[in-house]
């Protein structure tokens, strides 16, 4: 196999990172993850200026944030509302925040040097977080045919997540095993948080893995 082919096979592709948008998508995600909680459209834009566009000009600031307010916000192929269209935030009292999994993970795979800056009091509020959200219905059904039983799944994962706020290291593996999944054919940009997370259950690597935290 050429050096060319192997390095197109560990290429995989997140719809939201292609094109000219790509980089507003990128900020929005950095800015969520980076402040670690719901922010309104307009401390995202200022955040996007520093990061994007800085300058010290105060002039300048005011006029770019609200050129970056109106590319972000608007109604027809704004980044926000295209960004919750897919899932990969979540409107939250007139505020957005990272979507539980989807947005971190694509994050993650977007930029992975991320992880290894991750300090552990972060880490550990990040799975506190997740715990907390995590909620799967009695009758909940698990997408492409995979058997798995809701009440046993939310009680294991929750035992998971408790184990896993001292391991940092498991974020970076469910981040290359969602990798893997995208080389496999899944659209990052198609499938929903709740979708994602039962196919990355019923992987035999990742039982092997929770089997061991359990």
């Amino acid at each position: 196999m050429s050096r060319r082919n192997k390095k197109n096979r560990n290429i995989v592709r997140i719809g939201i990172f292609d094109g000219k948008s790509s980089s507003y998508n990128e900020a929005i995600l950095e800015t969520l993850w980076e402040q670690d909680r719901a922010l309104t459209t307009m401390e995202i834009a200022k955040a996007l200026q520093e990061k994007l566009k800085p300058t010290e000009n105060r002039e300048a600031q005011h006029y770019r944030v609200q050129k970056i307010y109106s590319v972000i916000q608007r109604k027809h192929n704004g980044r926000l509302l295209e960004l919750h269209k897919k899932g990969y935030i979540v409107a939250e009292n007139g505020k957005w925040r990272l979507s539980l999994w989807k947005g971190r993970l694509a994050l993650f795979i977007r930029k992975p040097e991320l992880l290894e800056k991750m300090e552990k009091e972060t880490y550990r509020e990040a799975f506190s977080l997740m715990k907390t959200r995590l909620k799967t219905p009695k009758d909940i059904h698990a997408p492409f045919g995979i058997s798995i039983n809701g009440k046993e799944f939310r009680r294991d994962t929750e035992g998971v997540l408790t184990k896993l706020e001292k391991d940092a290291s498991f974020f970076y593996f469910i981040a290359q095993e969602t990798k893997q999944l995208l080389s496999e054919g899944i659209d990052l940009d198609v499938i929903n948080d709740e979708a994602l997370v039962w196919l990355l259950a019923s992987r035999d690597s990742v039982k092997k893995r929770l089997r061991k935290l359990l």
